[in-house]
């Protein structure tokens, strides 16, 4: 397998342009609560940041005419004209951020441009600079440019302010995950985990791309037809979503019963964030056994005796219900009173009755229990634990996503509901995508 992405992008920083206007109140809420703490702040040495203040500005009869009125288009102007005359982000990211963070409260502009260089110390040369850009033809060139660089971004055109272009490429699929990252700045070669790892292992991949496609991530090959076309992924994504149209994504998760992280997981994140939202788009396996290891024939547990034992349990469970209606619903009541510090026992009894687990359920489960099924179970668990590919499990909970384990992907467990929404493809998009794409959108400043 031979492509030129690792190549092009190893060591270098990731561009993130983000399209704004100065009075936008949802730009001001994306720099001052997102970018600048989050992105800025911990990651200056390894990303390009670049601000184009122009937004949803239009050129009426030869006159830019801003969104939010003159006042808007003066701010623009001023904020081209500050990022030229400082040029490093060094310099220029903070002083946006203060800007806009005064402008977010209220403050006027003069006062809060005036407070914004006294206290980042900009000298009355760069203050000077910046004047004379304001009123000469060169304020006015940097506009025209920011109204070009807008209307250029590719493949997919911006609907809305803030939007974000990732190493040059506009995607509205992604707009979602802006306010994610830092996780997938700690990730982006593999952001979407499903898309990347079925392509790979679906067909060999040898192509040469051209200089602006070879810093698409692999995670985004598949996210535009046209983007796909251009960069000569065009047959590959066909098989990809030939492959996964329509199709369950798999959430493989390992546990074990004990686990704090675990339980937290399962009741926090999994059961009212997963599963509620997309029971019919995924498909949930528990895996219960973690780190449990194989002692001279016997599994020893992490957590003891106790833990072995409902690791057991939970497996014969699974087995004897089958669906994960049945299943996923169990396993989070059992674990939320166990977090609770409610005894197994009683924890497991309240479960059965407040689901309405019918006795010939509870005979199944208690006769696996007993019975060699319940070793085969575990053993099987162990396997499974031991085998998942490429990476090695290192703790749990450990998420496997359509049979790919992956390391680096651990840290967005926490963010599978937006993950999934860019993952699925099929006829119709899910519910809960949709109705978070339209909270996002009426939070944002529109392009209409």
């Amino acid at each position: 397998m031979k492509f030129s992405y690792h190549t092009a992008t190893h060591n270098q920083r990731i561009n993130i342009t983000v399209l704004i206007e100065a009075l936008c109140p949802d730009c001001q809420r994306f720099i001052v609560d997102e970018l600048y703490p989050n992105v800025y702040k911990n990651f200056a040495g390894f990303v390009n940041i670049e601000f184009v203040p122009y937004g949803n500005a239009k050129v009426v009869n030869g006159t830019i005419q801003c969104q939010h009125g003159p006042e808007e288009c003066s701010i623009n102007r001023f904020e081209s004209c500050l990022i030229d005359s400082v040029q490093t982000q060094e310099q220029y990211v903070p002083l946006i951020y203060c800007i806009e963070n005064n402008l977010r409260s209220k403050i006027p502009f003069d006062k809060a441009s005036a407070k914004c260089f006294r206290t980042l110390s900009v000298s009355e040369d760069i203050q000077r600079l910046i004047q004379s850009c304001l009123v000469s033809r060169l304020g006015e060139r940097l506009q025209e440019k920011a109204a070009k660089q807008t209307a250029n971004v590719w493949p997919d055109k911006h609907r809305a302010v803030p939007w974000v272009v990732i190493n040059g490429i506009s995607l509205e699929s992604e707009q979602m995950m802006m306010d994610h990252l830092p996780y997938l700045i700690c990730n982006l070669n593999y952001s979407s985990i499903a898309q990347m790892l079925l392509i790979l292992l679906l067909v060999g991949l040898s192509f040469v791309s051209a200089d602006r496609c070879s810093s698409v991530p692999p995670s985004l090959w598949c996210s535009s037809k046209e983007l796909s076309k251009e960069c000569g992924f065009e047959d590959l994504c066909n098989r990809y979503h030939t492959a996964t149209h329509n199709q369950r994504i798999n959430i493989t998760v390992l546990m074990e019963a004990l686990c704090p992280g675990c339980q937290h997981f399962i009741v926090d994140e999994l059961y009212p964030n997963i599963y509620k939202n997309f029971a019919g788009f995924v498909n949930i396996e528990f895996v219960p056994y973690g780190n449990a290891k194989i002692v001279n024939g016997t599994i020893q547990c992490q957590h003891g005796a106790e833990e072995c034992a409902i690791n057991r349990f939970e497996s014969c469970l699974i087995d004897s219900v089958q669906t994960q209606e049945q299943y996923v619903p169990l396993i989070y009541c059992i674990e939320s009173n166990l977090r609770s510090e409610v005894p197994f026992d009683k924890a497991s009894a309240k479960c059965f009755r407040t689901l309405a687990v019918d006795e010939d359920t509870q005979r199944l489960i208690q006769s696996c229990l007993v019975s060699r099924l319940g070793e085969e179970l575990q053993e099987k668990a162990a396997k499974r634990t031991e085998s998942v590919w490429p990476d090695k499990h290192r703790h749990v909970p450990w998420v496997v996503i359509n049979g790919v384990s992956l390391e680096s992907e651990q840290s967005l467990m926490d963010h599978l509901p937006y993950l999934i929404c860019e993952w699925y493809t099929g006829d119709k998009q899910i519910p809960y995508c949709r109705s978070e794409e339209k909270k996002k959108y009426k939070m944002m400043s529109l392009n209409v």
